[in-house]
Order: C-alpha cells, then structure tokens, then sequence
C-alpha cells in the first residue's frame, strides 16, 4: 500500500516544481520553512501541508483497491504593495501557477511502494479555494489557500486511462468506454430436456465499441453529429485503432468500423453529450451460405 509521502514524491513533488516558486511541504505537519538569503537574493519559501482527509478501502478477492482523499493546504505572503486595481500579483499568480501546473502533469502514473509492488494510480483534483487572509506570526499579511486531491489505485491493473482510441487519426477522449464481443447464437436444445435448457453455439461474433463523450467542436465531433442528425451516410467506413493496457501487455488492434446506434443528449446548462456505437463494417451485404 502507497504511504502519503510516496504520493507526495510520485505525484505532489513534480506538480509544484512544474509552478516554478519555491514550496516547502511536511505531510501532515512539520517546521515552517523560513525565508533563506543568499547574498542579496531572498528566498521565501511557500510552507505547504499534504495531509489524508478520507479513504476507503475494497477487495477484489485479495486485492486491495484503495480510495484516498488529500488536501494540500498553502500559506502565501501577501506582497507590501498592491496595484493600482487593489489586486497583488503574487497572489494572482500563485492561483494561475498551480492550477496550470495541475494540467500540466498526467492525471494519473506508476508508483512502487516499499515492497517493490506496482500501482497503478489515477488522480483527480479540486482547483485552489481561497482561505483567510490573516496576520502570522512567521509572514506577517498571508493569505491561505487549500485545494483536494484525490487517488485511487490497484495493484497490477488497467485502468480506463490506459485505453486510447482514435477514429481515422484523431484520439478520442472519452468519458465512458465499453469493449463488447456480441455473439449471435443458436440455441441447441438437449433431447431429453425437460425445462428448456440447452447449449447454444456462436454463428458468429462480433465486436463493439460503446463510447460516451463531450460534444467537442472537433472534426470527429462534426463527423458524430453529422451521422446523428443525417448528414452522413450510414455505411461510411472509418479506421479505429485501439489500445488497451500498459507496458508488455498492451494490445492495439484496428479495424474498419461504422457508427451504430448513437444520440446526443443534454439539458439546462449542460454540455451536450454523445452517446456512441461503432460496429464492424462489412463492404458488401451477403446472405445464405
């Protein structure tokens, strides 16, 4: 199992060097970090900490897979002079740097605890909410801020995250992706059977990609919605290449696919929604044997 430090260094570390400013974190607690001079350069650290709010536990079989929420707490020192407008910028760019800097690192990586066991671990995060604006004894006129992340891991597994797809060369992100293999059967019922039970055999199979995305002005989301609305033909044939899994295990394959049953929903504010089947195209209909 992953310690809160391992987090910290696999996933928190890299995010606030990525930000440029100085950072000074302790898990759950520890000395504040002072201000250090090196000649006439100061340097103010921003003292930071990485703490567990929550967590939760599951079994599959032996395997633990484990949920846990954190919370990153920040002090920040208000500069002596504001702007014209009353704004600081230090505050103002404190907010914009860690937010892009959360964007700018995968939402989710490869960790290895103590026991040389592999995880897996997918992430999410709240932006950065604004706290007090207070008088410290260390800063003087600070202003705090805190903001959540969370983490979710398995020992050894594939993650949705691990699955890409792209429709004739552009990926596609997906919110919500199914992988079916839909068999057509033909039931072959016992002689001697007395309630109905029976073998059945596969005539044939065959495979679907079930796919919920945003409806993003994008030329595969103009194509979704061009076959949606009966703009495009029916039997157009697309390349899809998928790839599923990590490492040695990953397998892609392609096939020459078209769009089965697909809708876009939404309603208020809410962005529009696809709902999306692609299924094997065959370049002639053929009947009988």
């Amino acid at each position: 199992m992953l310690t809160l430090e391992e987090l910290k260094e696999a996933y928190i570390n890299p995010i606030l060097t990525n930000t440029g400013l100085p950072f000074a974190v302790f898990t759950d607690t520890g000395d504040f970090q002072k201000a250090v001079r090196q000649g006439n350069e100061v340097t103010e650290y921003i003292n930071g900490l990485f703490t567990v709010s929550g967590s939760s536990t599951e079994y599959a079989g032996e395997q633990k897979i484990v949920s846990i929420s954190t919370e990153l707490k920040f002090i920040v020192r208000i500069d002596d002079d504001h702007q014209p407008d009353g704004n600081f910028d230090n505050i103002i760019n404190f907010r914009e740097l860690l937010s892009t800097a959360f964007q700018s690192v995968e939402p989710q990586f490869t960790a290895t605890d103590k026991n040389d066991k592999i995880y897996r671990v997918v992430v999410a995060y709240t932006l950065p909410a604004t706290g007090p604006r207070e008088q410290n004894s260390m800063l003087g006129d600070s202003l705090t801020y805190s903001c959540s992340v969370y983490f979710a891991y398995l020992e050894n597994s594939i993650n949705a995250m691990d699955v890409k797809l792209t429709i004739d060369g552009e990926k596609v992100y997906f919110l919500a992706i199914g992988l079916t293999r839909r068999p057509s059967l033909v039931a072959n019922l016992f002689t001697d059977n007395m309630n109905g039970e029976s073998a059945v055999y596969a005539e044939s199979a065959g495979f679907v990609v079930d796919l919920t995305l945003p409806a993003f002005i994008t030329v595969m989301g103009g194509t979704i919605a061009d076959y949606i609305l009966g703009i495009e033909e029916v039997n157009t044939p697309h390349t899809v290449v998928l790839d599923y899994g990590v490492g040695d295990d990953k397998k892609t394959v392609t096939k020459t696919m078209i769009f089965g049953e697909s809708s876009a929903a939404g309603q208020g504010i809410e962005n529009i929604r696809y709902t999306v089947s692609l299924v094997p195209y065959a370049t002639e209909y053929v009947t009988g044997g």
